[in-house]
């Protein structure tokens, strides 16, 4: 059984890069994300001004793990929690200037923000009397506070999310300290019959691989080799075969479905050459119909 990859569990930078940049992204996108909310027209309006602001804070977190190498996902996950309170915050803080602030919006927010313990007392007086707007029903009691907290869960859980797609997929050559790139072309195989073949392949045989004839982009389903290198030192690798389904769908649109079928495996270099040779044979399959239909036209147009 080849070994599987699996991330180090450093933390790298994360302490301190992840919960920077995170209030970074509270502090610039609470407050207009408060001020989409409160003056969007309509609930769909309000709903992606939500999930504008949502993917901000699972972006920001997902790129902060990156720049700061981080390869423990117990402490992402930790971190990302924190990036999504912080942002939570500043949202509430938004909502609330918008409210109750007596001099003026943005001097609220920012009074507000340096201030947890107004801010709490702001939160508990706009539940004892929520503000009405017109056209729009005012929500109390256990209303409101179900309304807060699935924005918090939603605004956390974004940041979660975030801290967990940091190691999801990618690897990481620790003598380099550097993140692996993808190699392209990926190898696209036909599947094999052979049950027998099929668990080689997923006890990571190359084998086996080797032995697939190569597949097109065309519709149908096959298999597709993921490859994943160190820039630097070339000696960090690792494969991974995914099942592709490629069909046409009810608009006349074709779907691409991609599901791993195996574990991100581990491999060295010499195998890597190995991938880039099936994925040149590959090329070269679909490369020579096509310069056989070229001189067949060509002999016709003589003729």
């Amino acid at each position: 059984m080849r070994e599987v990859y699996t991330h180090s569990g450093k933390v790298g930078h994360a302490p301190w890069i992840v919960p920077l940049v995170g209030a970074l992204v509270a502090l610039a996108s609470g407050y207009p994300y408060a001020y989409a909310t409160r003056h969007a027209p309509l609930h769909a309006l309000q709903f992606a001004a939500l999930l504008a602001f949502v993917f901000v804070v699972f972006l920001g977190v997902g790129v902060a793990g990156k720049l700061a190498n981080a390869r423990s996902l117990a402490v992402m996950v930790a971190l990302g929690a924190l990036a999504g309170l912080l942002a939570l915050y500043a949202a509430w803080a938004g909502h609330l200037s918008l409210d109750l602030s007596e001099g003026g919006p943005e001097r609220g927010y920012f009074a507000l923000l340096c201030d947890p313990l107004g801010l709490r007392d702001a939160l508990l007086a706009l539940h004892a009397k929520p503000p009405s707007s017109p056209g729009r029903p005012t929500l109390i009691g256990g209303e409101l506070w179900a309304l807060w907290g699935a924005e918090a869960l939603v605004i956390v859980g974004a940041g979660v999310a975030g801290g967990i797609a940091t190691l999801s997929g990618d690897v990481f050559c620790e003598p380099c300290g550097e993140w692996a790139e993808e190699v392209k072309p990926a190898p696209r195989l036909v599947i094999p019959k052979d049950a027998s073949v099929l668990a080689d392949l997923r006890a990571g045989s190359c084998a086996a691989l080797a032995e697939l004839a190569p597949r097109g982009e065309g519709l149908g389903t096959y298999l597709e080799v993921t490859i994943q290198q160190c820039p630097h030192c070339r000696a960090t690798a690792t494969y991974q075969v995914h099942w592709v389904e490629r069909r046409v769908g009810r608009r006349e649109a074709e779907e691409l479905t991609t599901k791993a079928w195996t574990p991100q495996l581990i491999c060295d270099a010499a195998q890597v050459e190995a991938f880039r040779r099936l994925a040149a044979r590959e090329a070269l399959a679909q490369a020579a119909p096509d310069h056989e239909a070229a001189h067949g036209g060509d002999a016709h147009a003589q003729a």
